[in-house]
């Protein structure tokens, strides 16, 4: 135990042993490890070349703005891998698992495992977006907005060799792909802004004059990928990388020799290995529709009232799917021949609708308060598609929720309720602009204007 403490501290010093660098996280049930701490060693580092130039220009009652975005990122990533490997000890009947240790043993159960081939990639990639709006003021109480925005993120999970989903062809298995660029992310904006003027009647009486605005817009919006997705699983899951993982026999000591057992050299990649994190081969950027229609009045010089309709839908969100379930008897999968296959799609939808009041008062001596109250309703088919894909791969962890799979459905069976869901939310805020001393040093510790 001494020696491997002098030759792997936990926090490695430029002068350390080049054995530091190398030793395998070991750990012993109940006793802090030594070793190097390799499943949490990721990093990014990114150089971002960024152009962006927007011009407005007026004619008449328009007010044409337009402009455009290129980023040009230059970036380094290692994804989180088990690089040097880890190495478990546990506990024993009659022996604990420091013993174990000592002699070597695994104790039931004890666990090594360890990635190959999970380097440092280049997620680099180029970003451009255009876009347009005019702004038009066909009367002097109506305003109106027009806008088209296009954006290209690129496809950075093609720095790997093996980003997209291969399918279940055999000799397509090693054959290196590609996940197709979305090209089509083009996004439209309308809004308005109506203030009428009636002097008389009931309408008058309703909406005043010029103390109503009605307003309502629409647009939508896209989402780029992000390099998180990749370092997750993809770069560590077959065929990017091996991970290779194995248990002790759980009676006695489990197994001898444990330390030395852990491999040096990767093994060739296999149909039977897991997979996960692999990207649908048409894999689509998220987009979002919004659309928004209320109004404000103004009650009297001190009352505001202000309420709306917000709605918005997401679609192709990105989704976990198991295209390779176990079987319903037995314990083959759907296709006996391969492994674990969780992929991310682009299956996810959601939705949201609320309804939206506040109330704005001004009262005397420089407080105004604030009441506001909404009512809403989010659905979806899946809340969390980023982590991991369930308990079933190695590399997972927990807490993600896992989409029915497709040949039992998919996520049409999964539609209900958001875990973001809050259906009424009320909050009151108050501003008051407390009266100070005019004089002496105490104005300057409560500082009246």
């Amino acid at each position: 135990y001494a020696r491997q403490r002098a030759d792997a501290p936990q926090r490695i010093s430029p002068l350390s042993v080049p054995l530091a660098r190398t030793l395998p996280q070991i750990a012993i049930t109940s006793i802090d490890s030594p070793g190097v701490e390799s499943g949490l060693l990721q990093y990014r580092q990114a150089n971002n070349l960024l152009f962006q130039e927007t011009q407005t220009k007026l004619s008449g009652r328009h007010t044409f703005r337009y402009g455009v975005e290129f980023l040009r990122q230059l970036a380094a990533q290692l994804p989180a891998a088990a690089s040097e490997g880890t190495v478990d000890y546990t506990n024993a009947a009659g022996y604990s698992a420091f013993a174990n240790f000592l002699d070597d043993f695994s104790g039931p159960s004890g666990r090594w495992r360890k990635d190959f081939g999970a380097t440092v990639f280049h997620p680099d990639q180029f970003r451009q977006t255009y876009f347009f709006q005019d702004t038009w003021l066909p009367a002097p109480s109506l305003t109106l907005t027009l806008g088209l925005r296009y954006e290209n993120f690129g496809q950075i999970a093609n720095t790997l060799r093996f980003p997209a989903f291969a399918g279940f062809d055999r000799e397509k298995f090693l054959e290196p792909n590609r996940v197709n660029t979305d090209n089509n992310n083009f996004g439209p904006a309308f809004g308005l802004a109506w203030s009428p003027s009636f002097r008389s009647g009931w309408l008058g009486k309703l909406f005043g004059e010029g103390k109503t605005v009605w307003r309502g817009g629409y647009q939508i919006s896209y989402d780029a990928f992000f390099s998180q997705m990749i370092s997750l699983m993809l770069a560590t899951s077959t065929p990017n990388a091996i991970s290779v993982d194995n248990f002790a026999p759980g009676a006695g000591r489990g197994s001898p020799n444990w330390f030395a057992q852990l491999p040096v050299v990767a093994r060739a990649p296999s149909l039977g290995d897991n997979q996960a994190g692999a990207l649908e081969k048409d894999l689509r950027s998220p987009y979002t529709e919004r659309w928004s229609f209320g109004f404000q009045r103004q009650l009297s010089n001190k009352v505001v009232l202000d309420g709306s309709y917000v709605g918005s839908q997401s679609h192709k969100l990105t989704t976990w799917a198991d295209v390779n379930p176990r079987q319903p008897v037995g314990v083959e999968r759907l296709h006996p021949d391969f492994g674990l296959r969780h992929i991310r799609t682009s299956q996810g939808n959601s939705s949201y609708h609320a309804m939206q009041w506040r109330l704005d008062r001004r009262f005397a001596r420089g407080f105004q308060a604030t009441a506001s109250y909404t009512w809403s309703r989010n659905m979806d088919s899946t809340s969390e598609g980023v982590g991991a894909a369930g308990a079933e791969n190695s590399q997972a962890g927990a807490g993600s929720r896992t989409s029915v799979p497709v040949a039992q459905g998919g996520l049409r069976l999964d539609h209900g309720l958001s875990d973001y869901d809050r259906a009424h939310r009320l909050t009151f805020l108050y501003i008051w602009d407390v009266p100070g001393p005019a004089r002496s040093l105490w104005k300057y510790a409560f500082w009246k204007h």
